[in-house]
């Protein structure tokens, strides 16, 4: 077993040293907390360069720094090898922040039975990688036999399993979660971190009667405004998500039996209780019971488009389009 630090001078570049022990790797393995730009296309360079692509595997934290769309990137290169932590609710230290991960490995595979193991402070953020911070790491040299690597990888296994795979479909999920989980000092007026702030009304209803065939199709969804403070939600070009549910798999006060489907879009049609203008809906929520911005109900088919004296306020229609049914569990 071979050690030395990386690097005697701390603000020596990562980089300098990282790239020579990607040479005839045959799996790779990172554990990171933070990973931006630079390190998303840096990671993407090595494994390419030196043909691991599909044997390669990275998990990082969704907490900030991190660059979800510089990830996303990744993910979309090497399909089914990117995972994200997306951290724990508890325990979380007094007026602090939380628990999360925090690992900095990187275990490389080479040919010939040994590895190449990186265990310190190194980020893959450009200033980590550059030399910019103060960091250190020790670089051990194994073979992959030796139960320092037999650690190591059982490490990296136990943050993947924590962790869920990347979807690139739930950028601004994890947007959201990232910006929920935010700790630290107040940012300065005007700082990016990454992510945007928007209202989204979400709504998860059931199908009024069995084999209602909504699954495939385009939902023009009439939505009645019962109040005043559901006008002012459903604002012209606010977000919508309906969880669509089975027949019978929502209403009665245990977890739902099925997963929804997902349908997103957003409203493109308000109206008034003076307004004749008919709206063009195919289906619409009756028994919808509100809950700040959440609400459930039930979607029926419309036989015709409904009229303004559905609701005493006036109405909204929504045109959503379906997605996959939303992944189950996971931290946040």
């Amino acid at each position: 077993m071979q050690v030395q630090l990386l690097h005697p001078m701390p603000h020596a570049k990562l980089l300098d040293s990282v790239g020579q022990l990607f040479n005839q790797a045959t799996r790779v393995d990172v554990a990171v907390a933070f990973i931006t730009a630079p390190g998303v296309i840096t990671f993407l360079r090595l494994i390419s360069n030196h043909g691991v692509k599909t044997n390669s595997r990275l998990v990082a934290s969704v907490r900030w720094p991190t660059d979800i769309g510089a990830l996303g990137r990744l993910a979309r290169a090497i399909p089914d090898h990117v995972f994200i932590h997306q951290g724990y609710c508890h325990p979380q230290e007094k007026i602090l922040d939380r628990a999360m991960m925090h690992s900095k490995v990187v275990y490389i595979e080479k040919k010939g039975g040994n590895a190449d193991i990186l265990v310190g402070s190194h980020n893959w953020t450009g200033n980590a990688l550059e030399g910019n911070n103060l960091e250190a790491s020790v670089h051990v040299r194994c073979s992959r036999e030796d139960q320092f690597a037999e650690q190591v990888r059982h490490h990296v296994e136990s943050c993947i399993s924590e962790s869920r795979l990347f979807d690139p479909q739930r950028i601004m999920d994890y947007k959201a979660i990232q910006a929920a989980l935010h700790g630290g000092p107040d940012k300065e007026q005007g700082e990016a971190l990454g992510f945007i702030k928007e209202t989204t009304v979400i709504i998860h209803a059931e199908e009024a009667n069995s084999g209602m065939g909504m699954a495939e199709r385009t939902l023009k969804l009439y939505l009645p405004v019962v109040d005043d403070d559901i006008d002012d939600l459903l604002r012209p070009d606010v977000t919508v998500h309906l969880y669509l549910y089975p027949q019978g798999s929502l209403f009665g006060g245990a977890a739902p039996a099925n997963h929804p489907t997902l349908y997103i879009g957003q409203v493109e049609m308000t109206n008034l209780p003076s307004d004749p203008v008919q709206r063009d809906a195919n289906c619409l929520i009756d028994e919808w019971h509100k809950d700040n911005v959440t609400s459930r109900g039930r979607v029926t088919w419309a036989t015709t488009p409904p009229g303004c004296e559905v609701a005493p306020l006036g109405g909204r229609l929504a045109v959503l389009t379906p997605r996959q049914s939303p992944h189950q569990g996971g931290h946040h």
